[in-house]
């Protein structure tokens, strides 16, 4: 599923990404409504890794729904196992730095 690698794509990977829940988006989503592909488990707050696609942006990853509480970057290309930094499961929106809509 986490296929593009030439800009706009995060993939998200639960807790359990060894069994192949994952989640990808062309854009930044304010607040992680729905499932992982082909499962009934939420992506909100059950995000344990991240895959940043886009080579050349930063996408920031935030507590909250609507980019809001602690937000933690991760470079163009750049993969984050998020539990090596106590943030797994901590996850409700992303937002790629050149979208305007992003805090500053």
């Amino acid at each position: 599923m986490c296929e593009s690698s030439n800009g706009g794509e995060v993939c998200l990977y639960d807790a359990n990404n060894q069994s192949g829940r994952v989640y990808d988006t062309l854009y930044s989503k304010p607040s992680y409504t729905g499932t992982y592909y082909g499962t009934n488990v939420g992506i909100d707050n059950t995000v344990n890794s991240t895959w940043n696609r886009d080579p050349d942006t930063t996408v920031s990853f935030y507590q909250f729904a609507n980019y809001s509480g602690l937000g933690l970057g991760q470079l163009g290309g750049g993969k984050t196992n998020w539990s090596q930094f106590g943030e797994e499961n901590s996850w409700s929106s992303h937002c790629f730095a050149n979208n305007p809509a992003c805090p500053g």
